[in-house]
């Protein structure tokens, strides 16, 4: 009887831990776990214009002078008032302009070039702004890079490319994708003689798959060295990659 007490417990709990390791089995076997994916590629219809302007001394462009030589100060509403002609001229609509960014700066020099012991000055504060244009039209973008007076433009960028039609193309990657899977797990099951049955379970990737690049990402020119001829960008923007995956478990009949 003892012997009896004693191995009872050990065979009940042998047989429980046996059964649930069937359990667990069993259920892998009548399902599938298949990853579907689906690509696609846009072709950019909004791009972004980003002008930073700033204040300068008519003197910087003028040979042999020194900052201490520099007296003439020219505003930004000088430096603004032609680009904004330009962009009207070139049917920019008012809502497309956005202001994005206003910055201060000033420097100090000693009164002569070794002017140990003098006191220093201070030059006048500088404003610098930054204009944000969105446009439909990327040729016309460049058109207008092209035709702005450098003078007072510390940068140019044009960037930010999107389309449209990005966040419909979204929704039907995902679809697409799902079908994708489903497909996929039908024709492996084909080949053992089964069937995929109701969905179980979805798993929707990270939408960081969807990516898109231009080639080269900006042209960027500082004030000192710009000139129209180098104003514009080569190439055009290369089209929207996308990319979307799921990972679907299905029933096998």
């Amino acid at each position: 009887m003892k012997t009896t007490l004693i191995l009872l417990p050990f065979s009940i709990l042998a047989l429980s831990s046996c059964s649930n390791r069937e359990t667990r089995v069993e259920a892998k076997e009548h399902t599938i776990t298949v990853t579907g994916s689906a690509d696609a590629t846009l072709t950019p219809d909004e791009v972004t214009l980003t002008i930073n302007i700033g204040e300068y001394y008519k003197e910087q462009f003028l040979p042999n002078t020194k900052p201490i030589d520099y007296k003439t100060l020219v505003k930004l509403d000088e430096i603004e008032k032609p680009i904004m002609e330009l962009l009207k001229k070139n049917g920019i609509a008012d809502s497309c302009i956005h202001f994005s960014m206003m910055s201060t700066s000033w420097s100090w020099y000693a009164s002569y070039d070794y002017g140990y012991g003098l006191p220093a000055e201070k030059k006048p504060v500088h404003f610098e702004k930054t204009l944000s244009i969105k446009m439909k039209d990327f040729d016309k973008a460049v058109a207008i890079v092209q035709a702005i007076d450098t003078k007072g433009v510390t940068s140019l960028t044009l960037g930010d490319f999107k389309s449209s039609k990005e966040q419909q193309m979204r929704k039907d990657l995902k679809a697409q994708a799902l079908k994708n899977a489903k497909e996929k797990a039908q024709n492996m099951l084909q080949s053992i003689d089964h069937q995929t049955g109701d969905i179980i379970r979805v798993l929707e990737k990270d939408d960081s798959n969807s990516y898109w690049s231009w080639q080269p990402a900006q042209s960027s020119n500082s004030n000192s060295s710009y000139s129209a001829s180098e104003a514009a960008p080569a190439g055009s923007p290369q089209d929207i990659k996308m990319r979307y995956e799921v990972e679907a478990e299905f029933e096998i009949q």
